[in-house]
């Protein structure tokens, strides 16, 4: 049956469902940032901004042959930050959603969700390919998670989700993140 899916032309792509617990955040040291760049919180304000760089990030990047619908556009990237807005991969904290700027120009972004009232999710991060293999990606994200236990005393865990050919799931790795399960999607290819 899978071949016979790949044939009429779906593409297949191997993703895992990772976790960390609560203790493994807490420890975790926050990265200091290069002159010139900050962390403030993410807000609704930064939407067109937010999703020029979630499409400039995953532009010819596996995640946009992943979910077409999410990367394919700066238009889909909008309505992807809408979705998390709108509690569709769970309660949606501004007040964890990070982004990373770099005098005034935002760089990186860290969207955060709790889940059933104790776990973390990460919808999404990116960092502007031009910044990246600097440990931006890291440091928003840890610092996002820091963010998040730090306002939900009842998390337990933090979670995230992972296209296994992303180069991003080596800092999952590094981060002391572990794979729960992996699973196999398809997505048509037109």
């Amino acid at each position: 049956m899978s071949q016979y899916i790949l044939d009429i032309g779906f593409m297949k792509f191997n993703r895992a469902y990772m976790t960390m617990p609560r203790i493994d955040v807490e420890v975790l040291e926050e990265p200091s940032l290069p002159e010139g760049m900050k962390f403030n919180n993410y807000s609704s304000e930064m939407k067109d901004e937010t999703a020029d760089l979630m499409f400039k990030g995953n532009d010819g990047h596996v995640d946009q042959n992943v979910f077409p619908d999410f990367f394919g556009s700066p238009e889909d990237c909008q309505r992807f930050i809408e979705n998390i807005e709108a509690n569709r991969y769970g309660e949606y904290k501004e007040s964890s959603s990070c982004i990373l700027s770099e005098n005034g120009k935002v760089i990186g972004v860290c969207f955060m969700t709790v889940r059933n009232g104790d776990t973390g999710y990460i919808p999404d991060i990116v960092i502007d390919p031009a910044y990246r293999g600097r440990g931006l990606g890291k440091a928003i994200q840890v610092h996002s998670m820091k963010r998040q236990i730090e306002s939900e005393p009842s998390m337990i865990k933090m979670d995230l989700d992972v296209t296994l050919a992303n180069d991003a799931r080596f800092l999952y790795d590094s981060l002391g993140f572990e794979s729960v399960r992996e699973y196999t999607i398809y997505t048509w290819k037109k």
